[in-house]
């Protein structure tokens, strides 16, 4: 497919129009919103999850283009933050495939401007600061950047929205656990494709809903008429607003005006996510099972602009 054939998503009009409050239809193949819908009824709730035609699932926030406001003070004060070799291995889990993407040719010259979207306290900013790249970043939760800031990097409270306005000004930009966020993802991956220098390399993370854990959790839940929900809540997240499969998410990406040059599913690493010795043993099984049937929970992807 030529790029004269990608859709016309009124790239133009959402990049200049944040406050648009059209009915919601699905950022990948735009269709119109539909009650295809389970509910599972979790402690905090009903959580009301959409499935599109076209495989994307979505919650009700995203029909409503709200973003939870979850990532307060409370949630930086969390043990996992203050858990220094939890941090180092997510960082390094990071790092593994950015060295991946930004070795691919055409690749940026290391040292080139980097900004981390959604850089909460910054652990990967300050990586690739160690690593010679004049990297930045910025987070709309005050609380994430003070903590930063105190460390002494350059962090900046801000949403992807402001990159408005910027062109061609970053070598590397990377949105670690941001996209599933976002009210409006189309949105901000043309802001990122408006900032991103030529040849520059733009890099995502988000999570997979065709992973088995996702599977096993929803079985768990199901089976157990809703007792074993536990599981589960750890999946579905307040703050998640979209979850895509690497169909969904390719899709999306070109329909942005990008090309998918590398792509990795991986798990994020048991001591990173701060579970006790048991669970984390369990978790690494399941990493391993997951491995081999080929569906994990994270969605990686690096892309150059069509």
């Amino acid at each position: 497919m030529s790029t004269d054939d990608r859709p016309d998503r009124g790239h133009d009009t959402e990049a200049s129009d944040p406050q648009r409050n059209d009915p919601w239809t699905c950022p990948v193949c735009g269709t119109a919103h539909h009650d295809n819908c389970i509910d599972l009824q979790l402690a905090r709730g009903t959580v009301r999850i959409h499935r599109c035609r076209c495989g994307l699932r979505y919650s009700d926030l995203a029909v409503r283009g709200v973003e939870a406001e979850v990532y307060d003070d409370d949630y930086y004060a969390h043990v996992r933050y203050r858990d220094l070799a939890g941090r180092r291995a997510y960082a390094d889990h990071l790092a593994g495939f950015f060295r991946r993407a930004v070795e691919a040719p055409p690749c940026p010259a290391r040292g080139g401007r980097l900004l981390d979207v959604g850089c909460a306290t910054g652990d990967f900013v300050a990586w690739a600061r160690d690593q010679g790249w004049r990297a930045e970043g910025i987070d709309p939760s005050r609380a994430a950047v003070l903590i930063g800031q105190q460390r002494g990097l350059p962090l900046r409270m801000a949403s992807a929205d402001s990159l408005a306005g910027l062109r061609e000004t970053y070598d590397v930009i990377t949105m670690w656990d941001v996209l599933e966020h976002l009210p409006r993802p189309q949105r901000a991956l043309d802001l990122a494709r408006r900032a991103l220098a030529p040849g520059g390399t733009f890099i995502l993370k988000t999570v997979s809903s065709r992973s088995l854990v996702e599977l096993s959790a929803r079985c768990l839940y199901h089976l157990s008429a809703g007792v074993l929900e536990g599981p589960l809540q750890r999946i579905y997240v307040p703050g998640h607003l979209y979850y895509f499969t690497s169909e969904t998410l390719r899709r999306l990406l070109f329909n942005s005006g990008w090309r998918v040059v590398i792509e990795a599913q991986d798990d994020t690493p048991a001591p990173a996510l701060f579970p006790p010795g048991v669970v984390r043993g369990l978790l690494r099984l399941m990493s391993l099972v997951q491995q081999f049937a080929g569906r994990r929970f994270e969605l990686m992807v690096a892309c150059r602009k069509l």
